[in-house]
């Protein structure tokens, strides 16, 4: 007799154990991990967040999120480039042939300081 009643109030507090975890699962208030952005390493949905992953307005990205950022900025960072470069050329280009012919001016000196400055700015691009 002693034993039947073991084990009906075993299987009691295991049935009573099962459905306490399965009402804290489904309520979205409940979470292990960040209460304030709702992570949850156990949630399928946001179990692609990694700690760290923080964008400048402090929204936490998952990594696609992530990869897609830094790839428009590398492909913005690439457009600076190319764009200071033609600019270089085309600024170089124009001192060449305005001085073809005669004398340097102050004025061909000012320019000769912006193709220096430009050609500083797309070396250091270009570095980091």
């Amino acid at each position: 007799m002693a034993t039947t009643a073991r084990r009906l109030l075993f299987g009691l507090a295991v049935a009573f154990a099962l459905s306490a975890a399965a009402q804290s699962n489904n309520n979205p208030a409940n979470t292990t991990g960040n209460p304030a952005t709702g992570y949850s390493p156990t949630d399928p949905v946001t179990s692609g967040l990694r700690r760290g992953n923080i964008d400048e307005n402090g929204i936490e990205m998952d990594s696609a999120m992530v990869h897609r950022r830094d790839e428009t900025r590398k492909l913005d960072r690439k457009k600076r480039m190319v764009d200071s470069a033609n600019r270089l050329l085309a600024l170089t280009q124009q001192l060449r042939a305005d001085l073809q012919g005669r004398e340097a001016t102050p004025e061909d000196q000012k320019r000769l300081d912006e193709i220096a400055r430009l050609a500083r700015q797309v070396k250091d691009q270009m570095r980091n």
